[in-house]
Parts: C-alpha cells; structure tokens; sequence
C-alpha cells in the first residue's frame, strides 16, 4: 500500500530510488505510527513522511484478526499511470521448479515484484504434472505470485502439440488442461492463452473463446546464452514502443538474470509495466472478443 500511494497521490516522489527503498528488505518502519481509522488502519512512516490507509478487509487474514468482513485472499493493489505508454512482459514455456534450488521461474517473480511490476505467464500443464512431488510448494508460490499481482494464462497442456493438427475436441483439451489445474487447486480462472509456435487458424478461432496473446517483440532468449545479449536485444536492438508485447521463456536462468537488468531499465524509460488483460482494458478492448493481442491489432 506504500507503494500503490507513493504513485497514486505523490508520483514525483515515484522514482526508481523509492522502488529501492520500499523494498520489502530495504524499508525502514522505525517509528512507524500504526492506528485504526474507522474502516483502515492508519500508518504513518517516517521514513518516507507519507501516510497510507490499508483497509481492515483487506489484511484482516494477514494479521489473524476479524473484523467482521468477509474472508478474501489478499492481493496486492496496483495503481496504473494511463499517461505513460504501456507495455506486457510475457513469459511461456514454464513454469521451472527445482526441488531445493533457486530458478529462472521464481526468480522472474522475485525481480518483478522487487520493482512493483507485474507479469503475464502463460504456463504448460505438464510442468506443473512433472513436479507432482513439489505440489504443495509449487501452489503455495503460485497462489503467491497472484497475489503480488502477475496473471496467468495457458501455454496448452503439452510443448508438442499443434493446435492446428487436433480435432475440436483436442483444441478445447489442449488450451484449458492448465486452466483446469489452476481453477481445480488456486481457485483462479485463467481468461488467456498462448498457442504452441504460434500456431492458429480461422478454426482454431472458432472453436476456441479465449483470447489468443502473441507478441510484436521477441527477445530471442531461446538463441542467446548470454543474459547481456538478451538485454541488449530488448532494450538496444528493438524499437519499443506503446503496446508492445514483449515474450520470453521463464525456463531459461539467462534469461532471469536479464530480467533483473531489463525492467529496472525500462522503468527508467518510463514505460508502465503492465499485464496482458489491463492493457487490453486500457485500451477499451472488448477481451471476449477472440482476438490475436499483439501491437499490430493495437495499432
């Protein structure tokens, strides 16, 4: 809530040195004053001479305490600036857990919530199958990566398959398998999806009611093995521009050690972070509309 209020009512003083110091292990809450205010509880941080108000409702399963509101799962707030041009970090071919080991996919997540940015991941469901034995983990992270405020979408159930060589009943098989996972064990309903190869037609459309979300603006991460090359391609080589879509494999640890270095970077540049479906409604896009999301529809 510091964050979402620092750019909200005081942006001049959202800069990429706050996004460092209100960091979760950077922030100083010495003399922090904490009081209840009607529906919110008022903090006032001295660190930063700011106020903010977190709604009772809202932290009430955090702190273990009931206020008499219903039971929600917390999420974190997001305040989107409509005057700087927007942009999607899009990642596929995921998620990758290693059992007791840092990875690429948990890594992406940490970096972009380090810097109060969001994500949209279009997942494989035999990744999440072929780490059956890490199930409770692997749910607990993802329920918490929702929650910092990244979305999620289908990357079909298998890496092998086209969509266009399936019958309709395969199509519909192939796009919601994850889909199905995420609702069954998250209670979380993914609207989007990511064909394998890009690979769609008219049929395709037809069958499917999703929104099929491509990109304008690869990073080429699945050529490079060096995390500056994949830097130097996104932020060098390519001519970013409002609406972009830019993909990447969260599979790859090169390209989540490029990730640290390319979003401090474009928040320099003043571009607005954002997922997949609040461009789309920033654009007053109708997402029921079975579209091909990428910057030549938006143009």
């Amino acid at each position: 809530y510091l964050r979402y209020t620092v750019k909200k009512e005081y942006p001049d003083k959202y800069n990429f040195e706050f996004l460092e110091n209100s960091y979760i292990d950077n922030i100083d809450l010495t003399d922090t004053v904490y009081e209840i205010d009607k529906e919110s509880l008022k903090c006032y941080i001295p660190s930063f001479d700011i106020t903010i108000y977190i709604p009772l409702k809202q932290i009430q399963n955090e702190i273990h305490m009931n206020f008499g509101y219903p039971k929600t799962q917390y999420v974190k707030p997001t305040y989107i600036d409509q005057s700087k041009p927007k942009i999607c970090l899009t990642f596929h071919g995921g998620p990758n857990f290693v059992d007791d080991e840092p990875n690429s996919t948990t890594e992406i997540v940490y970096t972009l919530y380090r810097y109060d940015v969001v994500g949209t991941f279009f997942v494989m469901g035999d990744n999440l199958e072929d780490y059956y034995w890490l199930d409770e983990d692997i749910n607990a992270f993802l329920t918490k990566s929702i929650r910092q405020g990244n979305e999620y979408g289908s990357n079909q159930q298998t890496g092998d398959t086209y969509l266009t060589e399936l019958s309709d009943t395969g199509i519909l098989e192939a796009i919601e398998g994850p889909m199905k996972y995420f609702k069954k064990y998250l209670n979380y309903e993914m609207k989007l999806y990511r064909p394998i190869g890009m690979d769609r037609d008219e049929r395709v459309d037809s069958v499917s009611s999703y929104p099929a979300v491509l990109w304008n603006i690869d990073s080429n991460d699945a050529v490079y093995d060096n995390p500056d090359d994949i830097y130097n391609r996104v932020i060098s080589e390519m001519d970013i521009d409002d609406g972009d879509i830019i993909c990447f494999n969260d599979t790859y640890e090169e390209t989540a050690k490029a990730i640290e270095k390319i979003v401090p970077e474009l928040i320099k540049q003043g571009y607005e972070i954002v997922t997949v479906t609040d461009l789309i409604n920033s654009l007053d896009i109708d997402g029921k509309l079975n579209y091909i999301f990428d910057s030549t529809y938006f143009d």
